[in-house]
C-alpha cells in the first residue's frame, strides 16, 4: 500500500468516524432533551426517590459523554486536516483546499462556516446546565422532604460542588469543542 492509498483509506475512514459520532452526539442530545424531563415525571409519578436523587448524576454522564462525542470529531476533522489535508497535493505540488481548510478559511465578510455548530454546543450546553440546575433544585427539595433540612443541605453541597468541579471541567475544554482552530 503507497502512501496515497494510505490516505484515502484513512479519509474514508475517519469521515465514516465522523458520521457516526455526529450520529451518537444527536441522540446523546435528544436523550438529555426528552429523557430528562420523563425520568423526573417517572419518578415523581411512581415515588422513586433515588432517581430524583440522582438526576443531576445522570445528568453530569450524559454532559460528559456528550463531551467525549464532540472531543472525538473535534480530532477526526483535526487529524484530517492536519495530516491528510496538507498531504494532498495536485499535479503541481501545490496543496489542495479540501474540506476541513475550506471549513476553517472564512474569506473577509463572510460568516464564519462553523457557526451553526459552534451555537449548537453552546445551545446544548447552556440547556444541560438549566437541566442540572433544575434537578439539583428538584433532588435537594427531594432530599429535604425524605432526610430534613441536613439531608437536603448535605445534597446541596454535594451537588454544588460537583457542579462547580463540572463547570471547571468543561471552562478547561470549551476552546476544544468549538473548533479546530
Amino acid at each position: 500500500m503507497d502512501k496515497l492509498d494510505l490516505l484515502k483509506l484513512e479519509y474514508c475512514t475517519l469521515r465514516e468516524e465522523i458520521k457516526e459520532t455526529k450520529n451518537r452526539i444527536f441522540r446523546l442530545a435528544g436523550l438529555g432533551v426528552v429523557g430528562m424531563p420523563a425520568a423526573y415525571f417517572l419518578a415523581r409519578t411512581y415515588k422513586i426517590d433515588a432517581l430524583v436523587l440522582s438526576l443531576p448524576i445522570l445528568i453530569c454522564t450524559l454532559l460528559l459523554l456528550f463531551l467525549s462525542e464532540t472531543r472525538a470529531l473535534m480530532r477526526c476533522g483535526k487529524y484530517i486536516k492536519e495530516e491528510i489535508e496538507t498531504a494532498t497535493t495536485d499535479e503541481n505540488d501545490k496543496m489542495v483546499l479540501a474540506w476541513e481548510h475550506w471549513l476553517e478559511e472564512s474569506p473577509k465578510g463572510e460568516t464564519d462556516r462553523r457557526l451553526v455548530d459552534k451555537f449548537l454546543t453552546i445551545f446544548f450546553y447552556l440547556l444541560f446546565f438549566y437541566y442540572y440546575v433544575a434537578s439539583v433544585y428538584l433532588a435537594t427539595d427531594s432530599a429535604h422532604s425524605k432526610f430534613g433540612i441536613y439531608g437536603s443541605a448535605l445534597s446541596l453541597a454535594i451537588y454544588v460542588g460537583g457542579g462547580i468541579v463540572f463547570i471547571a471541567l468543561l471552562l478547561s475544554n470549551y476552546k476544544g469543542v468549538t473548533s479546530t482552530k
